[in-house]
């Protein structure tokens, strides 16, 4: 079947019907905005379209709308057409936001390239999340972080500790931590036994003094 229309304009190469450009005027800014909603609201289910989600993909509810059996609707105002000509950004396309040129008036919101390009942006996105989660990856479990987030609380759920690049998680970087607190406490140790070991006993009191060898500080038995 060829509808009558198609048959008499036959360059008109869009999906669904040819569209349908009301002019509204002799009223208010208020009332002929309010004018130009009324008539969406009254013929939605002529320019709607109709919404279809893609099985195979898994995006959560977000589709795109056919317009096959639909009729386009792109409504402006005459003040707006004698501002700005019938090419100018005066046409509001029914199911978009905002004022556009006529041949983007034209183009059909949410469909399936919009779809698409939605679905790129996304995909995208996540995979530059994930590139990222795995940059912050821990040195030395190689545990990537599930959240976006990259800052934990310490364990008093006070503390706020960021991981960086090439940094461990918080469990490594604590246990990291008390590694090299211990360490820094042998040490302190060590000095601390080297020093002593280098002073002069004293008989009495059994401490340790300094001074070097034979001074009056030093008393032997």
């Amino acid at each position: 079947m060829v509808h009558w229309w198609l048959r008499t304009w036959p360059g008109h190469t869009r999906v669904g019907y040819p569209p349908v450009a009301p002019v509204v005027t002799d009223a208010g800014p208020v009332d002929l905005a309010n004018r130009q909603q009324a008539v969406a609201d009254l013929a939605r289910d002529a320019w709607g379209g109709g919404w279809w989600t893609v099985p195979t993909h898994d995006a959560d509810g977000d589709g795109c709308r056919e317009y096959d059996d639909a009729v386009p609707v792109i409504a402006t105002t005459l003040e707006l057409l004698a501002e700005y000509g019938p090419l100018g950004p005066v046409w509001w396309r029914y199911g978009g936001p905002g004022r556009h040129s006529l041949l983007d008036a034209l183009d059909n919101p949410d469909n399936r390239a919009a779809y698409d390009r939605r679905q790129k942006r996304e995909k995208k996105a996540r995979q530059d999340h994930c590139d990222l989660m795995w940059t912050l990856a821990c040195a030395d479990r190689g545990q990537v972080p599930k959240e976006e987030s990259t800052w934990e609380y310490g364990p008093d759920g006070n503390e706020q500790w960021t991981r960086r690049l090439g940094g461990r998680c918080w469990t490594c970087h604590q246990e990291h931590t008390q590694c090299l607190e211990r360490e820094a406490e042998e040490q302190l140790e060590a000095a601390r036994g080297g020093a002593n070991a280098a002073l002069r006993r004293c008989w009495p009191s059994r401490g340790f003094v300094g001074g070097s060898e034979g001074s009056p500080l030093v008393l032997d038995e």
